[in-house]
């Protein structure tokens, strides 16, 4: 698992203050840093678990 789409990291009081700071620096309200963090891994992590089961390019297994 990826500890920065984890819920630990969505759940930790340190992350949350710095979301705050962040969001207000963007200008817009993306939402919480849960729900942010919950799309980033239903984007991301599939994507990333097929390109950990794909041939390399090069033709380097493993």
């Amino acid at each position: 698992m990826n500890v920065a789409t984890s819920t630990a990291f969505a759940e930790d009081a340190v992350k949350r203050r710095h979301w705050e700071s962040f969001k207000l620096d963007l200008g817009v309200d993306p939402g919480p840093l849960d729900g942010v963090v919950s799309a980033l891994d239903a984007f991301l992590m599939p994507a990333a678990a097929a390109t950990r089961n794909e041939a390399d390019p090069n033709g380097v297994e493993g």
